[in-house]
């Protein structure tokens, strides 16, 4: 009887067993001021790499998914703090935070007005 057999790479063990591959699953809260009417979420999924950050997530969706996706970084070493973000609630350095496999909501910062997606004014 025929059947579709999964690529190689999705296999295995000796008996061809399957092998899910982990994923991250992204939430982020997207805002364009004079094109939305309010905040809305935008979902993005990625494969799950150990270590992953969630700045190289979002630098990930922005360069591979969605160009449009706008996030604040600098120093990419934690001491700026240009990077905040909240994450599940509660405000993180999106360089120095790393994912697991699952979901992650993502939102602003809760200081300063939203000025497009994850990016608000900080001055």
């Amino acid at each position: 009887m025929g059947g579709c057999a999964l690529p190689r790479h999705l296999r295995s063990g000796r008996h061809g067993s399957v092998r899910l591959k982990a994923t991250i699953t992204l939430r982020l809260t997207r805002f364009r001021p004079g094109l939305d009417a309010a905040p809305h979420e935008g979902v993005y999924q990625l494969p799950y790499q150990e270590n992953m950050t969630v700045l190289e997530a979002l630098r990930r969706v922005h360069a591979e998914q969605d160009d449009t996706l706008s996030f604040r970084w600098s120093c990419a070493q934690g001491k700026c703090g240009t990077c905040t973000v909240v994450l599940n609630g509660r405000p993180v350095l999106s360089c120095l935070t790393l994912l697991e496999p699952g979901e992650a909501k993502v939102e602003p910062p809760r200081k300063g007005q939203v000025l497009r997606d994850l990016t608000t004014d900080v001055g």
